[in-house]
């Protein structure tokens, strides 16, 4: 028999990629291509990432000095931290993408292109201390900023609102369940098949 447990973290995966629920509350955090959902700020970082070996490539190529593209990296991670309180879907992938572009520019040019001697390997330490601090402070900002659609959603808590309702039903009928969770899926179903 299933229990409560088994049941809540059978109803709790997400689509593999989308890392969020794939409803239309959190239409702004996926991306949907070929009829997939992805994750928009993991896709967008991932590709910005792989965007910053060519442009770095260009920019050796043309001799750009290594502070100036560590600079040009510290710029492109700026429009992340606004896209926090700025939630329209196109300002994200940008936000999101640049963000990629920035790092990977940033920690390229700090590592491959800091002078050969004591003072590139200090550059290299500090630009590798920063990262890392930049990251901690911007994911701590990020969740005392945190706006995800499933607080205060009218259709219920994930995983038991109307993304899951199918799911739940199913489950329900299946007569797999533990009298508890059994009573509380049926009780889940009923409110959300009357919620406005």
């Amino acid at each position: 028999m299933i229990t409560f447990d088994d049941l809540s973290l059978t109803l709790a995966r997400y689509p593999v990629e989308a890392h969020h629920p794939a409803c239309k509350f959190h239409d702004n955090h996926i991306i949907k291509f070929h009829g997939k959902e992805y994750c928009l700020g993991c896709s967008c970082l991932n590709l910005g990432c792989l965007l910053a070996l060519p442009i770095f490539l260009m920019a050796y190529y043309f001799a750009i000095d290594f502070t100036l593209l560590m600079g040009t990296g510290i710029l492109l991670y700026l429009p992340t931290l606004l896209q926090v309180k700025l939630q329209w879907k196109p300002f994200k992938l940008f936000s999101r993408t640049s963000l990629g572009v920035g790092s990977g520019i940033f920690m390229l040019s700090c590592m491959l292109l800091s002078p050969l001697n004591w003072a590139g390997f200090l550059i290299r330490i500090a630009g590798i201390v920063f990262f890392i601090v930049v990251a901690k402070m911007s994911l701590k900002f990020r969740s005392h900023n945190d706006n995800s659609p499933c607080i205060n959603c009218q259709e219920g808590s994930f995983p038991y609102c109307s993304y899951k309702l199918e799911e739940m039903e199913n489950i329900a009928a299946s007569g797999t369940l533990e009298d508890l969770p059994q009573n509380f899926l049926i009780s889940t179903i009923a409110k959300l098949n009357i919620s406005p």
